[in-house]
C-alpha cells in the first residue's frame, strides 16, 4: 500500500511539473533563485509536496514524503538542466537534498534516519562545507 501511495504521489507531482497549466509556475520557481539553484529546487520541491498534501487532504503517508520529494527533485533537476537553468552535478544534488531535508523537516516529522539517508549520498567535502555553513549560521566558531 505504501508503494502504491508513493507511485500515485510521484505521478501526481510529475503531472504538476509537466502539465501545460502548471508547468509555467514550476519553471518560474526554478528560475527564482538564479544564484542558488539548490535553494530553488528545494523550494519548488517543497511547494510540490505541499500541493500533493493538500490534494490528498492530509492522506499522504509521512513515511513516503522524503522518497517522493527525492524523486520529484530529481525530475526538477533534469528539467532545469534541460532548460539550461543550471548544471546538475553531485554538489548540486547534495546541497538540494540537504535543503529539502531542512525544509521538509520543518513541516513534516523527519527522523534522524531520514537525514542520515539523505546525507549518505554526499561527499565528505560537501558535508564539511554544510557543517561550516551551519556553524557560521548559528554564530559559532
Amino acid at each position: 500500500e505504501e508503494q502504491d501511495a508513493y507511485e500515485r504521489a510521484v505521478l501526481a507531482g510529475m503531472k504538476i511539473i509537466f502539465d501545460e497549466q502548471t508547468s509555467p509556475s514550476v519553471m518560474k520557481m526554478l528560475q527564482s533563485q538564479t544564484d542558488d539553484p539548490a535553494q530553488a529546487i528545494a523550494q519548488t520541491t517543497g511547494m510540490l509536496i505541499q500541493i500533493l498534501e493538500d490534494q490528498s487532504q492530509g492522506q499522504l503517508p509521512g513515511e513516503i514524503i522524503m522518497d517522493v520529494a527525492d524523486e520529484l527533485a530529481g525530475n526538477l533537476m533534469a528539467l532545469g538542466a534541460k532548460q539550461g537553468l543550471f548544471k546538475v552535478d553531485t554538489n548540486l544534488k547534495g546541497r538540494a537534498a540537504q535543503q529539502i531535508g531542512v525544509l521538509l523537516g520543518e513541516t513534516y516529522e523527519t527522523t534522524p534516519e531520514d537525514a542520515n539517508e539523505m546525507m549518505a549520498g554526499m561527499s565528505p567535502e560537501d558535508l564539511a562545507k554544510i557543517q561550516e555553513e551551519q556553524t557560521a549560521f548559528a554564530g559559532g566558531a
